[in-house]
């Protein structure tokens, strides 16, 4: 028994200073592996210092720091739609520098910044690309389309001469010869203002049966004034004086029968004509127009309505 307390102690005795070693072993470890992790978390801390510290560096001297790109970035910028003053690869929106040294965001400094413009970077490779057609001065502009003729604010005198065309109730259709003559001033190349009197009778005599000597007041519409043929649109009003002793065949009445009128009717007119420039200054025009009087008296033998063809040269001042 003995012997066994004594063996047993000197195993104690070896086994103790072997765990000793073994537990201080581990704990060195523990604060060796803490020491490295603390050293790395400075060097990266240190890292995004250095990295932000240079950005702001960037970004104070007016320059933006570069995006992240991949091995096969090409920088291409695209410029779509170029104003017509800018030159041949150039645009404001990719080529504009700030100088440093000035803050973009501080409405101080608002008022300080001073912008260039100057060609593209030479990490650029710019494309012009035109979507549509660039507006703004294209180069000379085009030759007007030449011109025949020119009537605005001119005046012109003319000669008439047509027929006068009426009737009777029942029957008994005339048309008499007449000469006139028309004052007309274009206010507008494409609008004129005309006055005319035309005196038409039966047979030019002293005694004659029949005599009507319209005065018209008219606006007249032309189409295509510039050019040599001209058609156009008159309407206005026309006032009559008549002077009728007509004998004539009443086909309702089945006898003969006579009109007898001294007066002057009133009425609006309306009309179509074509004009042909002669020369610069001379026109001869073509013209057919219906006359509506509106105070015929309900014992008046003539018609209520007229027609009139005329034929006039003008001449323009």
């Amino acid at each position: 028994m003995y012997n066994y307390l004594i063996v047993t102690t000197l195993l104690l005795s070896f086994a103790t200073p072997a765990l000793g070693a073994t537990n201080t072993t581990s704990s060195d470890a523990t604060r060796v592996s803490a020491t490295d992790n603390e050293t790395a978390s400075t060097e990266a801390k240190r890292t995004r210092t250095r990295r932000d510290s240079r950005a702001n560096a960037r970004q104070r001297n007016g320059r933006q720091a570069p995006a992240p790109t991949t091995r096969h970035s090409s920088h291409r910028a695209r410029v779509n739609n170029r104003t017509y003053w800018a030159p041949s690869h150039w645009a404001a929106s990719h080529h504009r520098h700030h100088l440093g040294h000035v803050s973009h965001w501080n409405p101080r400094w608002w008022t300080s910044g001073v912008f260039y413009y100057n060609a593209a970077p030479p990490r650029h490779s710019v494309i012009v690309a035109q979507g549509r057609p660039i507006r703004g001065r294209p180069g000379p502009p085009p030759a007007k389309p030449t011109r025949s003729v020119n009537r605005d604010g001119n005046l012109s005198v003319g000669l008439l001469t047509g027929s006068y065309a009426s009737g009777y109730y029942g029957g008994g259709h005339y048309s008499d010869l007449g000469l006139g003559l028309s004052l007309r001033y274009r206010m507008a190349e494409a609008v004129g203002l005309e006055m005319s009197y035309v005196h038409h009778s039966q047979s030019w005599e002293t005694e004659t049966q029949r005599l009507n000597a319209p005065l018209q007041a008219s606006i007249q519409l032309f189409a295509f004034p510039w050019t040599r043929v001209s058609p156009y649109f008159s309407t206005g009003l026309t006032w009559t004086a008549r002077n009728i002793q007509d004998d004539y065949y009443n086909g309702y009445l089945m006898v003969n029968d006579i009109a007898i009128a001294n007066d002057v009717l009133f009425g609006p007119h309306a009309g179509l004509g074509v004009e042909f420039a002669i020369g610069d200054d001379t026109a001869l025009s073509l013209e057919g127009r219906i006359i509506d009087y509106l105070n015929i008296q309900s014992y008046d033998a003539s018609a209520p309505e007229a027609a009139m063809g005329m034929m006039g040269v003008n001449v323009y001042f």
